[in-house]
């Protein structure tokens, strides 16, 4: 039987100082434990399970752009493997630790699919560029969550960690929403607008809308307007790309 535990873990340090954090040597993620998508604050990475559980982006994903005091939402496409929790630590200190009172409980005890969080980053953060940890791993018989966002176990866990980097800075708040996209109204009855961010091509726009089991149920190319009139009440995930940029929102249906 499985242990659970998926952590996202921001851990602060340039990318040259990344080799120095604990690297994890005991986690498997063939059995559908693994991270699929990782969405936050421009992040859009797709992905499968990683080589011994541990996947490194920090060079060749472009940083999350942050401003201190901004709450931000972050969206996390997981597998199905067994019940998983998502948690989070910030290295505010910048000691190459996850200190317990740097971290974040996010999700716990769902069995894969996409889910969503709010990241607040605190307003006294200096600006620099930051590790982030995304840490998933699986629950065992007793119920219980490996806590170690290290993975220092003896024994092998179910799960896998994924790296990359935050920049936070203090650019004003109107120069980082040209980065990214607005659905409204939210919840929506009948029609939804897009209003995509300038890094997209409008004219090659595809919007998806799935539920929160990953299924499609609707599929629209670029337009002004989109209607989900005839959806069940409940809560969608709308996907936006131009085949280069992808942009994933949550919208509640009425």
């Amino acid at each position: 039987m499985k242990k659970l535990l998926f952590s996202l873990a921001f851990a602060a340090g340039f990318s040259v100082l990344n080799a120095q954090y604990c690297i994890p040597d005991s986690l498997d993620c063939n059995d559908g434990d693994v991270i699929y998508n990782v969405t936050f604050a421009g992040i859009n990475n797709d992905s499968d399970c990683s080589p011994d559980g541990y996947g490194d982006y920090t060079e060749t994903v472009d940083p999350a752009q942050v401003v201190p005091g901004e709450t931000y939402e972050i969206s996390m496409d997981i597998g199905d493997g067994w019940y998983e929790k998502v948690s989070m630590w910030i290295d505010f200190d910048n000691n190459m630790t996850f200190d317990s009172d740097e971290r974040f409980d996010v999700v716990e005890g769902d069995t894969g699919g996409v889910f969503f969080g709010e990241i607040t980053i605190p307003s006294d953060v200096s600006d620099g560029t930051y590790t982030m940890r995304i840490y998933l791993s699986a629950a065992g018989s007793s119920g219980d969550y490996p806590q170690d966002p290290c993975v220092d176990e003896e024994n092998e866990i179910y799960g896998e960690i994924e790296d990359y980097l935050v920049q936070v800075g203090t650019m004003a708040v109107s120069d980082l929403n040209k980065n990214v996209s607005a659905v409204y109204p939210n919840p929506v009855i009948d029609n939804f607008n897009v209003n995509l961010s300038s890094k997209f091509n409008a004219n090659n726009v595809t919007v998806t809308v799935t539920d929160l089991a990953g299924r499609t149920v609707k599929t629209f190319g670029s337009a002004s307007s989109y209607n989900v009139s005839d959806l069940a009440a409940g809560v969608y995930v709308v996907k936006i790309t131009d085949g280069q940029n992808t942009e994933t929102k949550k919208i509640v249906k009425k």
